[in-house]
């Protein structure tokens, strides 16, 4: 089977959305596939420069470490002949940037079917980044993001998403035609046993993931909790600078990667998870998986993922929820680590392979 995936997000840059296609790919590849993936990357003369040094893309306004490709002649050109040299079986378009596009308008041109998926709460960043950075009113900007996303996803064969509360919610907003893809995690660096850090005394509240106002990042910083706080991840480089600044009490660790991410977790006391705008949330079963309870705001998708007193704590008040999870005992972290093993990539593959339908119709 010859698959392509149609994505803006992809190495360098780690997000939920880029986890989930480089082991959907490395599960797919390890079955025999093979795998085409197109990204920014794909286009770069020198893809491993700094992502700063890209002449082929451009940085995602008012959020700078997304890059966006240049739908130029000589980029749009490369794509077909990519694709035409390829010519996929089936086709999938992770995300809605201008690479979707690019996928969406080939298609329509070569009279494929393809899927796409619902990673990202678009229209709500959307609205969060308009209102903090360019004042303006957060309701307007995601009522067109939302018309944005409903045009996107129109067409396709399939739209998948990762849980049966956002299928619900979508299709309430008139999305149509909705699969469900659930997500895994590598359970030989994400697990209870390993090497730990000390990462100051205890408690250790820690944010794990991208350092931004859509991940809640903010709201972390504001709470006033005992023992120590640290953050984990990357952001946009402005914003961290200034958070170091406005919030001195917080340590920032820098990026985690490869086996450093699962040491981290597992020597944390408590992950706190608060963003509102999340379509899964990875890092809630990767915590997890390491023993780690997660403590999240009272919403969408932490009331999915996370049950009080079992792997977590959800609550209106974050600070609550983090102290709640602080007295989590020995038992009660094992707990959590089980409840993460039904989560592999290998059961996720299998979804998303069951999802994808043939480009060209019999």
């Amino acid at each position: 089977m010859k698959l392509v995936i149609i994505t803006g997000a992809y190495t360098p840059f780690m997000n939920g959305v880029t986890t989930s296609i480089l082991n959907t790919e490395r599960a797919l590849r390890a079955r025999g596939w093979d795998v085409l993936v197109i990204s920014p990357r794909t286009f770069e003369k020198n893809p491993d420069a700094p992502r700063n040094r890209w002449k082929e893309s451009f940085p995602c306004p008012g959020y700078d470490v997304v890059r966006l490709v240049k739908p130029t002649f000589r980029n749009i050109r490369k794509f077909f002949s990519l694709l035409d040299d390829f010519t996929p079986d089936t086709i999938h378009i992770s995300t809605e940037c201008p690479l979707g596009l690019m996928g969406k308008y080939y298609a329509y041109r070569r009279k494929l079917r393809y899927t796409t998926a619902y990673h990202t709460r678009f229209p709500e960043i959307a609205g969060q980044i308009a209102r903090e950075k360019f004042y303006l009113p957060y309701g307007f900007v995601e009522k067109l993001g939302y018309a944005y996303m409903r045009a996107f996803h129109r067409s396709p064969s399939g739209l998948m998403v990762s849980l049966q509360s956002l299928k619900q919610e979508l299709e309430s907003r008139g999305f149509r035609n909705l699969k469900l893809w659930s997500r895994g995690i590598d359970h030989s660096v994400f697990r209870m046993d390993g090497e730990r850090i000390d990462l100051g005394p205890s408690p250790v509240f820690i944010h794990y993931g991208r350092l931004s106002i859509d991940k809640g990042f903010p709201e972390f910083c504001r709470l006033k909790l005992p023992g120590t706080m640290v953050a984990v991840g990357e952001g946009p480089e402005r914003d961290v600078l200034r958070w170091k600044k406005e919030f001195p009490h917080v340590r920032f660790f820098g990026r985690a990667d490869g086996d450093m991410r699962g040491m981290v977790l597992r020597s944390a006391d408590v992950m706190i998870f608060g963003s509102v705008i999340d379509t899964f949330g990875i890092v809630t079963i990767e915590a997890n998986a390491c023993g780690t309870p997660v403590a999240a705001v009272n919403h969408f998708p932490h009331t999915d993922l996370i049950k009080n007193g079992a792997n977590g704590w959800v609550d209106d008040n974050l600070t609550v929820a983090a102290l709640q999870c602080a007295a989590f005992t020995p038992e009660m972290r094992a707990a959590c680590a089980r409840s993460a093993c039904e989560y592999t990539w290998e059961r996720a593959t299998d979804q998303f392979a069951g999802n994808l339908v043939p480009a060209r119709r019999a």
